[in-house]
């Protein structure tokens, strides 16, 4: 680099220099970054010439009064630049600095529907892209800004802090419809991902009106008693006609008996069907009206315990309401939509085993990010999807599920 040289800095005020002699160069330096672009400008009465270089002495280009360098390698370092005259003749002249960041803003999501039950959570996940495609992942200190731009929902975190080239916030709403949600990041087009928010339904334990949020049991009622699950409506399901609902159970604990329309569904007549052992398909329609209000419940599915101690699950498996322009399906892979009987509900990102999807259990799966198992040290209980990768589509999964146990 340059003995001597002019302190520029970026994004500064514009400098006035002249080059004396002939062959005469003057040198300047500043602060580079990764993952930042700088613009050099110098006006002149003459045509002049720019030489960038880089930390090491590296040339990173040769210009005719203008050009642009993306700053080389992972951590700040020293730019310098080399200023001479093009025809070799004394020449006044301005010479400025700036800058922009060279990336782009990427926000993703693992659903592109969720239940309106403010507890199905959506993971938004942004990823800091370099122009040469990869993440940023030396960036550790920026801060991403998540806002709700249309619709009603609640986000995890607004405010969240880059590490490695990514942040992330979860989504919830209890309001149907579209929502949109925008990430900014300073100096970066703000990214923005649009979600459809459905009705929803819950299964629920305790039979009285409403959602109590009750999806465990502590054990099974006695052989030959009877276990009730209320199916509600947790919004979205004013002017329906009907529904269609398929619940599965373990056929070695239990037996359906029979489904009892609820207040949503007066009058209601079920029909049933079993499409396979262990999984029963209640359809119900209101002949001539429709339900008035968007909660409630639709009715009481009753079983009948065939086998005593047993830890068992009564899983929604598929849902549709029907309204008079048609059929819609529901999303009912949420937590609402299954109970236990006999034991606590798991959550796959739960790695540690602790019961709950904590910072633990985030510093355990971030140390495995990247790899596959089967390598050394990596067990399967970090693989969140079962590809065998620990990956993006992982950290969506593990993004959800703390949103959901921390009560976000």
């Amino acid at each position: 680099g340059p003995v001597a040289a002019t302190r520029i800095e970026p994004d500064g005020d514009e400098q006035a220099h002249t080059l004396h002699t002939r062959g005469e160069q003057d040198w300047f330096v500043f602060e580079g970054h990764p993952g930042y672009a700088y613009r050099m400008v110098v006006q002149g009465a003459q045509p002049v010439v720019i030489g960038a270089f880089g930390p090491e002495g590296s040339r990173l280009g040769h210009y005719t009064d203008q050009g642009e360098v993306l700053f080389p390698g992972g951590e700040a370092g020293r730019l310098s630049l080399a200023v001479s005259s093009k025809n070799d003749v004394a020449v006044q002249y301005s010479i400025r600095v700036s800058t922009r960041r060279a990336a782009t803003l990427v926000l993703r999501t693992n659903l592109e529907q969720i239940a309106a039950d403010g507890l199905d959570a959506a993971a938004m996940a942004v990823e800091i892209l370099g122009e040469d495609g990869e993440v940023q992942e030396w960036d550790n200190v920026s801060e991403v800004v998540f806002e709700i731009a249309e619709g009603e929902g609640s986000l995890g975190a607004e405010k969240v802090r880059v590490a490695a080239g990514r942040a992330a916030t979860s989504l919830v709403t209890r309001s149907v419809g579209p929502v949109t949600v925008r990430a900014h990041l300073a100096g970066l087009a703000p990214a923005t991902l649009t979600l459809a928010a459905l009705p929803a339904l819950a299964l629920d334990m305790d039979l009285a009106p409403g959602d109590q949020g009750v999806r465990e049991l502590a054990q099974l009622p006695g052989v030959g008693e009877a276990l009730a699950v209320d199916l509600v409506g947790l919004s979205g399901v004013d002017g329906i006609t009907g529904f269609q609902a398929t619940m599965g159970y373990d056929p070695r604990h239990l037996a359906f008996e029979t489904f009892e329309p609820g207040d949503l569904m007066a009058g209601g007549t079920p029909i049933f069907s079993f499409p396979r052992p262990g999984e029963v398909e209640i359809n119900v329609a209101i002949l001539g009206g429709t339900a008035e209000r968007r909660s409630g419940s639709l009715g009481r599915a009753v079983f009948r315990v065939a086998a005593a101690g047993a830890r068992t699950q009564i899983v929604l498996l598929t849902a549709q309401l029907g309204r008079v322009s048609g059929a819609a399906h529901l999303r009912t892979e949420t937590t609402p939509g299954r109970v236990m009987v006999g034991g606590q509900l798991v959550r796959l990102s739960d790695v540690n085993g602790d019961g709950t999807v904590g910072f633990p259990d985030f510093v355990a799966f971030a140390r495995h990010f990247g790899q596959r198992v089967g390598e050394p040290g990596v067990e399967a209980r970090y693989d969140l999807d079962g590809d065998a990768e620990i990956s993006f589509s992982d950290f969506l999964i593990f993004a959800r599920e703390f949103a959901q146990d921390q009560g976000n």
